[in-house]
C-alpha cells in the first residue's frame, strides 16, 4: 500500500502496534489473558445451552463453537474500531505525513494477534480431536489472509463513511451485535430452511470463511466453491475498500 513498506513506515507500524498493547495492558495484572476470557466464557455458555440441540449432530462441537466465536468476535471488534480510526487519530494524521493506511493496518494487526492466538488454540483442540491434517492446516493460511483482507477492506469503507455520517458507527454496532445469530456459530447450515440457508450463506460474508475453516480443521473439507468464494470475497472487498479510501481520504479527513 503506497509507501507503507518504507523503512520509516514499517518502524512506525511496529511502534503503533506496541503502543496499542501497552495501552490495553496498562495497570492490568493478567494482561493479554483477559482477551481470552471473553471467547471462553461465550464458548461455555453456548455449549451448555445448545449442546443437546446441536452438539450431537455436529462433530467436535466445542471446536465448532470456538471457531465461530473467534471469527465473529474478531470481525466485530476490529471493524467497529476501524470505523472511527480516522477520527480517533485525527491530530496524528493531519499534522504528520504518516500514510493513513499505516494506522489502519496497525489496528488490524493488533487485534489480529489476539485472533491468531485463538486460532492456535483451535489448532490444538483439532489435534486433540484428531481432525486436523497437514492439508487442512495449509488450507487455513490463505483463508486467514483473505479474512484479514475482508476486515481491512470493510474497515476502510466504514472509516470513510463515518467521516461523512456519524450514524455509521451506530448502524454498524447494531449489525455486529446480530452477527452471532445470523452466522452459523452454534448451529449448522443444514438445520436451516432453504431460504434462511441461502440468505445466511450468500448475504453474510463471514459464512463462507467459517464453513471453509471448519472444513479444514474439523472436516469434511468444504467444496472448492466454498473455499474460492471466501478467497474471492476477501480480495474483492479489500480492493474495493482501498480504492474507495484512496479516492475519498482527503475529503474524509476534512470532514472528520
Amino acid at each position: 500500500m503506497r509507501s507503507f513498506f518504507g523503512e520509516e513506515n514499517r518502524a512506525l507500524f511496529v511502534e503503533l502496534v506496541r503502543a496499542a498493547f501497552k495501552h490495553t495492558d496498562h495497570n492490568s495484572v493478567a494482561g493479554a489473558l483477559w482477551s481470552l476470557l471473553a471467547p471462553f466464557a461465550m464458548l461455555s455458555a453456548l455449549y451448555l445451552v445448545f449442546r443437546e440441540r446441536f452438539g450431537e449432530e455436529l462433530k467436535a462441537y466445542p471446536l465448532y463453537l470456538l471457531l465461530g466465536i473467534a471469527v465473529v468476535s474478531y470481525f466485530a471488534t476490529a471493524t467497529r474500531l476501524l470505523i472511527t480510526i480516522l477520527f480517533a487519530n485525527r491530530p496524528l494524521l493531519l499534522n504528520t505525513s504518516v500514510p493513513r493506511e499505516t494506522v489502519i493496518l496497525s489496528q488490524v494487526a493488533f487485534h489480529g494477534y489476539k485472533f491468531l492466538v485463538e486460532m492456535v488454540l483451535c489448532t490444538l483442540l483439532a489435534l486433540h480431536y484428531g481432525t486436523l491434517t497437514w492439508q487442512g492446516l495449509l488450507a487455513t493460511l490463505p483463508l486467514l489472509l483473505a479474512f484479514f483482507a475482508l476486515v481491512t477492506g470493510i474497515g476502510m469503507i466504514g472509516a470513510v463513511l463515518f467521516s461523512f455520517a456519524r450514524d455509521t458507527e451506530h448502524i454498524w454496532t447494531l449489525v455486529t451485535h446480530l452477527l452471532m445469530f445470523v452466522t452459523p456459530v452454534f448451529y449448522g447450515l443444514e438445520s436451516l430452511s432453504a431460504p434462511a440457508r441461502f440468505i445466511i450463506y450468500w448475504l453474510n460474508p463471514l459464512t463462507p470463511f467459517l464453513e471453509a475453516l471448519r472444513g479444514a480443521m474439523i472436516g469434511p473439507a468444504a467444496g472448492a466453491g466454498v473455499y474460492l468464494h471466501a478467497l474471492l470475497i476477501g480480495t474483492v472487498v479489500l480492493v474495493a475498500g482501498y480504492a474507495a479510501f484512496l479516492s475519498t481520504e482527503s475529503s474524509a479527513m476534512e470532514r472528520t
